[in-house]
């Protein structure tokens, strides 16, 4: 839960407040703190661009907005606009990132379960095999 959280949170453009946000939202669902943290790795130099420009395009459809205008344009609004001037950028990030959020969430929870259920079962089958074979007795 707490890997998934951590996924879900990277996609809002809050970023500096990732890490509060994902322990605020994890606490509760008793997600593993030290794995939503890491999860929120998912935003990164190499995927922010990707992601705000998804989630900015993803928003101003959802809100039904025109055309969000050219996604290049957030870096200049990002640093050098007053916060009256950043609103309109950061409502439709905001609501894109919900539904992108979700699903990006969801997907690290089926990835993350599976791969943790076959490491216990794979570790349960060996610990199995070894106090077998340490009570089996010697010929």
């Amino acid at each position: 839960m707490g890997a998934a959280v951590g996924a879900g949170v990277a996609f809002t453009p809050f970023i500096g407040f990732h890490f509060v946000l994902t322990f605020l939202i994890a606490w509760p669902l008793r997600g593993n703190l030290i794995a939503a943290a890491l999860a929120t790795n998912v935003g990164n130099p190499v995927t922010f661009p990707f992601i705000w420009a998804s989630t900015y395009q993803l928003g101003h459809i959802i809100l039904g907005r025109e055309g969000g205008g050219a996604a290049g344009q957030l870096e200049h609004e990002f640093l050098h606009q007053s916060w009256e001037q950043i609103m309109p950028v950061v409502m439709p990030m905001t609501v894109g990132a919900m539904p992108l959020g979700l699903a990006a969430g969801g997907i690290v929870y089926l990835i993350v379960y599976k791969a943790v259920s076959a490491y216990r079962e794979g570790r349960s089958r060996r610990l199995a095999e070894r106090h077998s074979q340490a009570s089996a007795p010697a010929e």
